[in-house]
């Protein structure tokens, strides 16, 4: 079966999940430990019947994950662990499905099963780190990203996800170092960049932080998160019409970013986030509905 190139990529707190990072095989090669089930009668992966049938499974599972169906693509992935239990794919597609799901409980179970049948597979590592990352478990998944850069150590989702985590640690520098590691993997990674920004601007270099942001905006126009972190940024520099042009913009075209409590999620600090509420508040933000104006003040940043 070939593996699907389109990754699904979706986010669990400010993570990144890439059901793409599970090559859409049976059995993957190397690295692999299938301990027998019911007593030695597992379906024999040599038999064509059997691998047509787990391919079937796998890819259309797969197929519907990257049509946005992730209920239906988790009834087939399940399917799959049903014919092969054995099948560590099978197992990793279930637990990313949940991950996407935000099911993080079911999604850490069917995980650990997968690493437990392979622990040399880096998708399954970076999954399982996203989980426990979503979980609050900031020095497992700290250790599951690591392993899993060890085995790729050009894996985009998991170098910044690992950054991601430092900042949650508290160690901004080193999450910067990892961010950094991220662009020269793929200069056009915006998230990165972003990130930077965010780092950066709580350090209270914000020119740099701005010129970070100005960056992802070039990479893409429609990084409604440095766009919104960028005009809140000049509003305070003084460029108040730029800036409020940019915030109008961001939050027209993502209304998640209404909220501070989603901005805080996304690894926000404190300084930001004080300058985006006055933004918000601003009489002069304009065409905004009512209900996203009253839904910015009512959000307050929630103090751990």
């Amino acid at each position: 079966m070939q593996n699907n190139n389109k990754a699904l990529r979706s986010r669990v707190g400010s993570v990144l999940i890439v059901i793409g990072v599970l090559t859409v095989t049976p059995w993957p090669a190397g690295g692999q430990s299938n301990p027998p089930s019911n007593g030695g009668n597992s379906a024999d992966p040599t038999q064509p019947e059997n691998r047509s049938e787990l391919e079937q499974l796998l890819q259309k599972s797969a197929d519907l994950a990257q049509s946005g169906d992730l209920q239906e693509a988790l009834v087939y992935a399940k399917k799959a662990t049903q014919l092969e239990p054995q099948s560590s794919v099978a197992w990793g597609l279930v637990g990313n499905l949940h991950l996407n799901l935000n099911q993080l409980d079911r999604s850490i179970k069917a995980l650990e099963k997968s690493k437990w049948l392979s622990s040399q597979n880096s998708g399954v590592l970076f999954s399982l780190g996203a989980a426990y990352f979503g979980k609050g478990d900031y020095a497992r998944a700290k250790d599951l990203f690591e392993a899993g850069i060890k085995i790729k150590p050009r894996a985009l989702a998991g170098i910044f996800n690992l950054g991601n985590t430092y900042v949650k640690l508290g160690q901004p520098k080193i999450a910067l170092a990892h961010y950094r590691r991220a662009i020269a993997v793929d200069k056009r990674f915006w998230p990165a960049l972003n990130n930077i920004g965010l780092i950066q601007y709580e350090m209270e270099d914000v020119s740099e932080a701005i010129q970070s942001w100005q960056k992802a905006q070039k990479i893409d126009e429609n990084a409604t998160e440095a766009k919104l972190a960028l005009g809140v940024a000049l509003f305070h520099q003084g460029e108040q019409a730029k800036g409020l042009s940019l915030v109008t913009a961001a939050l027209k075209a993502d209304p998640q970013l209404n909220s501070l409590d989603y901005l805080k999620a996304n690894l926000w600090g404190k300084r930001l986030l004080n300058h985006t509420e006055e933004v918000f508040q601003n009489p002069q933000l304009d065409n905004l509905s009512q209900s996203h104006r009253s839904e910015r003040v009512a959000s307050k940043i929630r103090e751990k």
